[in-house]
């Protein structure tokens, strides 16, 4: 079972919380202003510019949820149901805004993309501002400040008074293709974060004496920022992929070539992979003393060779930037797969459920490495690529490691080690 709260109480000091706030409102306001707020939104500027709109998909939803997740537990906030809903909404934005959002490369809108752009990147902006302002009532209601009651007052008004000029624009003038305007977008996404950033480094609610002796007794195991970021990027990782693996038929198409039509969505997907197992094989090896240089070199190196992918793009003409794309695929299935092998060789003796997935990932690799080589060498190709050599292994992987790094799924049969573990 996973730990209750536990991304909400992995940020120990404000200071984080802090530079992501001033790095991000940077970004923010160098990005949506690039061109004429008035009549552009972030994603019409995002069109010609795709890698800052990548940038800008990741860094202002992990600004959310940093300072979210700083702010329930600064405040000793419970809210389970909006604590998830927000992390899961925050992460989906990235990859609709990125891997579905209409491509002018190739030319291919369709209505459901458009739908699906606005559903996910307005709704999610707007879902926000809506649950940061609950935060921001609950604080009131509890403190009685006029302070935080002026600033949830103030948000709530400038949200609600740019949705009804969205509505009217949209119903009464027949659509925003001829009127469209930033400032639908920018006001929520600015309330979310002047709200976040007045209550978590401003003395509006509790001077910083108070704050100071809050953050001492509120020091308790896996609250590393390791573990919270570790975290954040497994469960990007693990959507991104799911999601993007099946925008094309995954029995007849790999995720590479889905790429071809998708090169933004396949980059931004690698990439999150890459960091993802990395910061998750590093926080799985050091809570369990592992120590083995060889096995972070395999796992570390074996995660970021994916980004060879990104560089050497699949071509489909058989040529030598190909070659490198196919042998980099292969090099990452393998490595991050023995290193949970080994990992689960060293592990063998906690639990007996080590054996068995060490086992179970021996025959995927084993099989992942037959068809491989029946597919793409015996055949020549002939008969097409399947994406399923990529979906099973990896998806088995990312499951690992979340049930070793966030649950209790494996734990240690010997008391003594599970003991030692707890002081980790």
């Amino acid at each position: 079972m996973i730990r209750e709260n536990q991304l909400t109480l992995a940020l120990k000091k404000r200071k984080t919380a802090f530079l992501l706030s001033v790095v991000a409102g940077i970004y923010f306001f160098s990005f949506a202003f690039l061109e004429n707020p008035l009549h552009s939104t972030i994603s019409d500027i995002g069109r010609t510019r795709l890698p800052f709109l990548a940038i800008y998909c990741i860094l202002i939803p992990l600004f959310n949820v940093v300072n979210f997740n700083y702010t329930l537990r600064a405040f000793r906030l419970k809210a389970p149901v909006l604590h998830r809903a927000f992390l899961i909404s925050n992460i989906l934005v990235g990859f609709v805004a990125t891997t579905l959002m209409p491509d002018p490369a190739v030319g291919k809108v369709t209505t459901f993309s458009v739908l699906l752009h606005w559903l996910a990147g307005f709704g999610n902006i707007v879902f926000n501002a809506t649950v940061v302002l609950i935060i921001c009532c609950r604080l009131y209601r509890r403190t009685k400040s006029k302070k935080v009651k002026a600033l949830f007052i103030s948000g709530t008004a400038a949200c609600i008074a740019i949705l009804v000029v969205f509505v009217v624009m949209t119903l009464v003038l027949g659509g925003t293709q001829k009127s469209k305007n930033g400032l639908y977008e920018i006001v929520p996404v600015v309330t979310t974060g002047v709200v976040l950033f007045v209550l978590n480094h401003t003395n509006i609610i509790s001077p910083k004496k108070m704050r100071d002796s809050e953050e001492k007794a509120l020091k308790v195991q896996d609250t590393s920022l390791f573990t919270a970021v570790s975290h954040f990027f497994l469960a990007a990782a693990w959507l991104f992929f799911t999601f993007y693996a099946f925008v094309r038929n995954p029995v007849n198409f790999t995720i590479s070539m889905t790429g071809l039509d998708y090169p933004l969505g396949f980059g931004v997907t690698c990439a999150l992979i890459s960091v993802g197992l990395s910061l998750n094989f590093i926080l799985a090896f050091r809570r369990s003393g592992y120590k083995n240089i060889f096995t972070y070199i395999v796992a570390v190196s074996g995660s970021l060779v994916l980004m060879l992918c990104i560089a050497a793009p699949t071509t489909h003409r058989g040529d030598g930037l190909n070659l490198v794309h196919s042998v980099a695929a292969v090099a990452f299935f393998v490595l991050i797969m023995v290193a949970v092998i080994l990992f689960c060789l060293f592990k063998r003796r906690e639990n007996k459920l080590y054996t068995r997935i060490g086992l179970g990932m021996l025959v995927i690799l084993a099989l992942t490495l037959i068809v491989a080589y029946v597919m793409n060498i015996l055949l020549e190709q002939r008969y097409g690529r399947t994406g399923l050599v990529e979906i099973i292994p990896l998806q088995y992987v990312i499951f690992f490691l979340f049930f070793e790094n966030y649950t209790d799924a494996f734990k240690s049969e010997n008391k003594l080690a599970s003991s030692e573990k707890t002081k980790v």
